[in-house]
């Protein structure tokens, strides 16, 4: 019997796992053929397509596998950076020859008032101070107006300083690109003018759109290591180092630094060593959310901006208290003008106003990652509000409705006076409440 029972087995065995691998295969038979029909459809689909279309659709493929490998990052950066070289280069060809017949003016009025200086000087020997200072007077006013009407147009007097360089005309739309907005640099002629415009309409998506994706890498960058950290955390060598003495004091007093904090908002939960450090084990998803803690956050953009200071210190003129001021008010797109980093200096090289623009991109990009956390932590926020004001609204509403059945007790008559003339005035109707459930 036994022997039987276990034949049967066996057999039962042997024909499931025929079973399961011919589905195995018809599975995988429906598949490829699925694939091929996919693939010859394609193909054929492609085949009815011009040039242009084609070209287009190979473009977006090609995109769309290099965004998987991480290139559209490297790629949005290259685009800005030609855009901003581009809109440099035809700033300058409107603008410079601009400048350079102002400076040309205004070398040439200088020259002559040196001229007429020496030939006064020479020609008028025996004269008195006050007939000279007449002579210099007059020979001085056309050199004003010019002065003025040079720094009028925005041109300055120095003909050695050269407002249209190829590095100022970059950082120029860069700043264009970014909404900052020094006012420092801006174009003098309406061609000038009419070219910002379109660039400004053009520049702008595209760093918008740069800065978006900037925000989401940065999101997964620091979700990675937030991950990583946790994982530290729950490390056999990390809890011999939880369990020391000196971690255990500087937990129990930030304990009871917690519990202070805590006491000042009328907040009276008792905070034990479990709430003060959970140890879940369910792992945050790396992902473009931006559900990470603001703290992480605006600490992460905290130490971005006091290295930007310990650089600008170097770099300018500037105390650490002024170096921080740029830039916030350039991280916030205010950008008042009244500090601008200093370029073509013999002591500084022309790129460092380069380095200032990717800079401010990348810490653009982490000033709106930061907002988008804050923004999305205050949406849940009111969500939640909205949520248990609803839930306490329906309970008052629902304990209000049953106090009111409860009001009528079940059975209870109540006697209704008949106001109609078919009864007496004196005849009354009863009528009986039933509380229904």
């Amino acid at each position: 019997m036994e022997a039987t029972t276990k034949m049967v087995k066996d057999k039962t065995v042997s024909v499931s796992g025929h079973m399961k691998d011919a589905t195995v295969g018809a599975s995988q038979w429906v598949a490829s053929h699925t694939s091929k029909t996919a693939k010859a459809a394609m193909e054929q689909a492609k085949s009815g397509l011009s040039i242009g279309e084609k070209f287009t659709l190979f473009a977006v493929e090609k995109i769309t596998t290099f965004s998987r490998k991480g290139f559209t990052h490297v790629f949005m950066f290259l685009i800005l950076a030609g855009y901003t070289a581009l809109g440099a280069l035809l700033f300058i060809a409107l603008e410079a020859p601009h400048e350079n017949e102002e400076k040309q003016d205004i070398e040439t009025v200088r020259t002559h008032l040196i001229e007429s200086l020496w030939e006064n000087q020479v020609q008028n020997k025996g004269l008195n101070f006050s007939r000279w200072e007449g002579i210099v007077y007059n020979l001085l006013q056309p050199y004003d107006e010019q002065l003025y009407h040079s720094w009028s147009v925005g041109v300055s007097p120095d003909t050695n300083d050269r407002i249209w360089t190829f590095w100022k005309a970059m950082f120029f739309c860069s700043t264009i690109t970014t909404t900052i907005g020094y006012g420092h640099i801006f174009p003098r002629t309406n061609a000038g003018r009419a070219l910002t415009i379109v660039y400004a309409i053009v520049g702008i998506p595209i760093f918008l759109i740069l800065m978006a994706d900037f925000g989401k890498l940065f999101t997964r960058l620091l979700k990675s290591l937030f991950v990583f950290v946790k994982k530290l955390y729950r490390t056999a060598t990390c809890r011999r180092v939880r369990k020391t003495r000196a971690v255990q004091s500087v937990k129990a007093w930030g304990r009871k630094v917690h519990v202070w904090f805590r006491s000042l908002c009328r907040k009276t939960e008792e905070v034990t060593e479990e709430d003060a450090t959970p140890e879940s084990e369910e792992e945050a998803a790396i992902d473009d959310n931006f559900n990470l803690p603001i703290s992480l956050a605006l600490l992460i953009l905290l130490i971005y901006i006091l290295c930007g200071c310990f650089i600008y210190t170097m770099w300018e003129t500037w105390t650490y208290f002024e170096a921080f001021y740029f830039i916030f008010i350039s991280m916030t797109t205010i950008g008042f003008g009244d500090y601008v980093p200093q370029v073509d200096n013999d002591n500084k090289h022309p790129a460092f106003m380069m380095m200032t623009t990717v800079y401010l991109v990348f810490g653009l990009a982490l000033t709106a990652m930061c907002i988008n956390i804050i923004q999305e932590k205050l949406s849940d926020t009111f969500r939640h509000a909205s949520e248990k004001l609803k839930e306490s609204f329906g309970h008052i509403m629902a304990t209000a409705t049953q106090g009111e059945e409860a009001a009528l007790p079940e059975g209870k008559e109540v006697e209704v006076a008949e106001v109609h003339g078919g009864k007496t005035k004196n005849s009354t109707d009863t009528v009986t409440v039933k509380k229904e459930t």
